[in-house]
């Protein structure tokens, strides 16, 4: 894949809280950036609501601004079933959307509708809150754990830091007090940093065991002035409704880019 056709077809769920409006502001910077085509969702959810307002000013702004189409699409419905579903029909290769974040025991239940939409697709989805202020992402935290599935990001990993010209920092963690698997993690941690040198991208590993580690790299990317964390929308350790990834993404006030992972007998190797 080529540099400029990373992102083909970009599709931004909005609402026009202040989070969708960061969502879109960083969308079109990305479809500016991989010449991608730009669509937009509003789903109308029966609680009477009005239908966008303000809506058709945000796209001609847009228009006005980058010169960008953006085709507006919308559906009735539950938000994460048609926005997965509107993905898959137009063949997004991102969804990107605000993420409002939730707090408490509420999450382990219901989850945020950002998480819904990873839970309900196989494309990436990067969510992003309404504090995120940039328009490019120059430091990139990755967590890599000793699942079986947490290198498949690399690939990903590298083709941003080279778009971006961003610093990679491996955060390679594990929430086991365990030496065996601490050694499995660290070998994946630096199988990534290698395969990340081959594709001319210089990354940092660090480490930080034992504890949380949904928690551990989220404060890890505040610390190092991260501005993306990419991880799996799987990971060991978790369980149905409250694993790592979805705490990352409804807490993160840093973009999440979260992957899924694909078939595991597939090798990272070479990409």
């Amino acid at each position: 894949m080529s540099m400029n056709t990373l992102f083909k077809h970009i599709l931004v769920p909005f609402d026009n809280s202040d989070s969708s409006r960061v969502a879109l502001r960083m969308s079109v910077n990305l479809a500016q950036k991989f010449d991608s085509k730009l669509s937009m969702i509003y789903v109308e959810t029966g609680k009477g609501e009005d239908p966008i307002p303000g809506i058709e000013e945000v796209i001609a702004t847009v228009k006005k601004n980058t010169f960008k189409q953006i085709e507006l699409i919308v559906k009735k419905g539950k938000m994460h079933k048609e926005v997965a579903k509107l993905a898959e029909e137009i063949d997004a290769d991102l969804i990107a959307m605000g993420a409002h974040g939730m707090s408490g025991f509420e999450e382990f239940w219901i989850g945020s509708n950002a998480y819904r939409v990873v839970n309900s697709t196989n494309i990436p989805v990067l969510t992003m809150q309404e504090k995120f202020g940039k328009r490019v992402f120059n430091n990139i935290i990755v967590p890599i754990d000793d699942s079986k599935n947490t290198r498949q990001k690399v690939p990903m990993v590298g083709k941003l830091a080279r778009a971006f010209n961003a610093r990679v920092k491996l955060l390679v963690t594990s929430r086991y007090n365990d030496v065996d698997v601490w050694q499995k993690a660290r070998i994946s941690g630096n199988h990534s940093k290698e395969l990340l040198g081959k594709e001319g991208v210089t990354a940092e590993v660090h480490e930080d065991f034992g504890g949380n580690t949904a928690d551990k790299s989220i404060e890890f990317a505040r610390q190092n002035e991260g501005d993306l964390i990419i991880m799996m929308s799987e990971s060991s350790g978790g369980f149905f409704m409250g694993s790592n990834a979805q705490r990352v993404v409804n807490h993160s006030d840093i973009p999440v880019l979260t992957l899924h992972p694909k078939d595991t007998k597939v090798s990272v190797v070479g990409y």
